[in-house]
């Protein structure tokens, strides 16, 4: 009987432990909780990427510093048609088809969540989650990976993650979260642009061209980090 209470108590250990997860401040501009310790690579200078897979589903968050590449003008209607561009680039690069896309707000600054689903190969994770928020002249993106067949089962994890995005000051959010298995009701509704002026056009066309162009180095840096967490991965298994 002793032994049994003791391999519950151990277990319980176990699971509240993995529960905690492990806090990554990126940039100090913001932080998020990883269900365990990512693998972090930099595809260039400019970019890093941090990463990991768990129970079919690949966490990856990209950090690019584009304080050498472009200016944005922080304005919310700028941002916006920064942020069209850049989800209409990545699911178009993957052959994609857009499930929704929301305006929302990380840390008080305008962001954008979208999701999207491939036809792809039973290997690849068809079903996409993103978050993306540009911050000081850095764009950070967060993304959850899964399966069709598995996000029912995934759904708590991918809200755990998205919500454990807060400020670096701030204390990390308690886990698990209640999840929310269904879709955002709150889709962004397509409006009429109000008329601009010729300065603000310009803002807005330039938002979109950057996002644009980049979302395409994005979804590049996203499969970058997932080769070299699988390539780490089997190197791991075989020295077992």
């Amino acid at each position: 009987m002793k032994k049994l209470i003791v391999i519950i108590l151990l277990c319980c250990t176990h699971v509240a432990f993995g529960q905690t997860g492990v806090r990554v401040s990126l940039n100090n501009l913001v932080s998020v909780t990883f269900p365990a310790k990512p693998v972090i690579s930099k595809p260039d200078s400019n970019t890093t990427v941090y990463s990991i897979n768990r129970n079919g589903a690949f966490y990856t968050v990209t950090v690019e510093d584009l304080s050498k590449k472009a200016y944005l003008h922080n304005n919310v209607d700028s941002l916006l048609h920064f942020y069209d561009g850049l989800y209409k680039s990545q699911i178009k690069a993957q052959g994609g088809t857009l499930a929704y896309k929301k305006r929302m707000a990380i840390n008080d600054d305008v962001a954008i969540e979208f999701a999207y689903t491939l036809n792809a190969k039973a290997s690849v994770p068809d079903t996409r989650f993103q978050q993306s928020v540009y911050i000081d002249n850095t764009l950070v993106s967060f993304a959850f990976w899964t399966f069709k067949d598995k996000l029912k089962a995934n759904a708590a994890d991918k809200d755990i993650f998205f919500n454990s995005i807060v400020d670096p000051s701030e204390p990390a959010p308690p886990t698990p979260y209640q999840p929310e298995i269904k879709a955002p009701a709150d889709s962004i509704a397509v409006k009429t642009p109000a008329p601009q002026t010729v300065s603000k056009a310009t803002e807005s066309r330039f938002g979109y061209s950057v996002g644009y162009l980049l979302g395409a180095a994005i979804f590049t840096a996203f499969i970058i980090g997932m080769l070299i967490l699988i390539k780490r991965n089997s190197r791991k298994d075989k020295n077992e």
